[in-house]
């Protein structure tokens, strides 16, 4: 690969406001990822020159957990397959290697290795870079139409951008050694430009991305909190709220049927909290460790479990209406548990049939969206 020469004479003049539009004018999602891979690689690794290949990498990488633990589609579904190819790549790693959501990107990477060359998951890779990387930098050839014959083209493509950056100082220019092989090289300048904004970029293809995700997945709450996987919980007050109740009497697993006092025991969201991505104390119930870790991120089967679940939540209402010290624990929880606007005053309901009423109108719906957006029925 020989490097092309970049004129210093552009250094500090950069056309910021052409850069700001890169992330315009999307029907998919592929210029996020691809522009956030390419500028992870330059400031993390100091990749100056990316290969497309491992640009696809990192924005699967970039994905997989937004994919695969939080279960957002990335575009427009075809029956039950998705259209996107990002999501596919993730679908298909997740299928061939058996990874956990959770998985770390050392795993995830080489779980990529293992299937990169498998002729179905290399069209997967193509797709995902057959045009973005021509189309990012189309706010700087405004006389290149949508429509014109030469996006058809990546050799024309590549060789023309090459052109292009000898007298308009371009983010990054393309090379082309073969259909397969082809790479990014950063512009000196531009470069420099990313590694000293490099926050204030991620933080404006996030935006963009919030935005995009959410038209995508309407309905579903927590976008925001669903890009990387979390394991921030608020679950502190809600553990010793139980703990009291199971000093006031036996309190059961509602899986297992199991009494949880004086045993170590988690506390599970009914709706999963990928799903919610909140803590609410009307969708926490006690559960035994080994049993919360069978249910993972799966919904419990409504018929099932539902009825004991807010048998549960109406002996926590009892103790917190009769019991001074519970009531004091409870309030404790107020701030970091109880933020929804309809469950403001459940606690306070005098009667259990209007208690379970409220919940069940309530968490229904949710339950119903989180089954539809793809979350697969667990039982004992």
């Amino acid at each position: 690969m020989n490097d092309l020469k970049v004129f210093t004479a552009y250094q500090n003049n950069l056309n910021l406001e052409r850069f700001s539009l890169m992330l315009d004018n999307n029907a998919q999602c592929y210029k996020f990822y691809w522009l956030e891979a390419l500028v992870n690689l330059l400031v993390k690794d100091g990749k100056m020159i990316v290969s497309f290949d491992d640009a696809a990498v990192e924005m699967v990488l970039e994905a997989w957990y937004t994919i695969s633990e939080y279960h957002l589609h990335m575009g427009s579904m075809y029956g039950s397959e998705s259209k996107n190819a990002i999501e596919r790549a993730v679908n298909y790693i997740q299928s061939a290697s058996g990874l956990s959501s959770s998985a770390g990107r050392d795993r995830i990477t080489a779980a990529i290795d293992r299937v990169k060359n498998e002729p179905e998951f290399r069209k997967i890779l193509l797709q995902m870079t057959d045009d973005v990387p021509y189309r990012l930098l189309s706010p700087f050839v405004p006389e290149l139409k949508g429509n014109d014959r030469l996006w058809h083209s990546d050799r024309k493509l590549i060789e023309y951008f090459r052109l292009i950056n000898q007298t308009t100082c371009l983010p990054y220019y393309m090379e082309y050694e073969s259909h397969i092989n082809k790479y990014v090289h950063w512009n000196d300048s531009w470069a420099d430009m990313v590694r000293d904004n490099y926050i204030i970029i991620l933080e404006w293809i996030r935006a963009k991305k919030i935005r995009y995700l959410q038209d995508r997945n309407p309905g579903v709450p927590g976008i925001v909190y669903k890009l990387d996987i979390s394991s921030a919980r608020k679950l502190g007050e809600v553990h010793h709220l139980w703990d009291a109740v199971m000093e006031k009497e036996d309190v059961i697993d509602i899986y297992s049927r199991t009494v949880l006092n004086g045993r170590r025991y988690d506390i599970d969201h009914f709706i999963p909290w990928s799903y919610v991505t909140t803590d609410e104390l009307w969708n926490l119930t006690p559960s035994e460790k080994k049993v919360n870790i069978m249910k993972s991120n799966h919904l419990p089967d409504w018929d099932t479990y539902f009825n004991s679940f807010v048998d549960n939540q109406i002996q926590l209402h009892s103790h917190i209406k009769n019991d001074a010290y519970i009531r004091n624990l409870f309030e404790k929880c107020r701030n970091k548990n109880l933020n929804t606007l309809w469950a403001s005053d459940l606690y306070n309901i005098d009667s259990q049939e209007q208690f379970r009423a409220l919940l069940n109108e309530n968490m229904k719906p949710v339950y119903n969206a989180a089954k539809l957006q793809g979350y697969s029925l667990w039982s004992i």
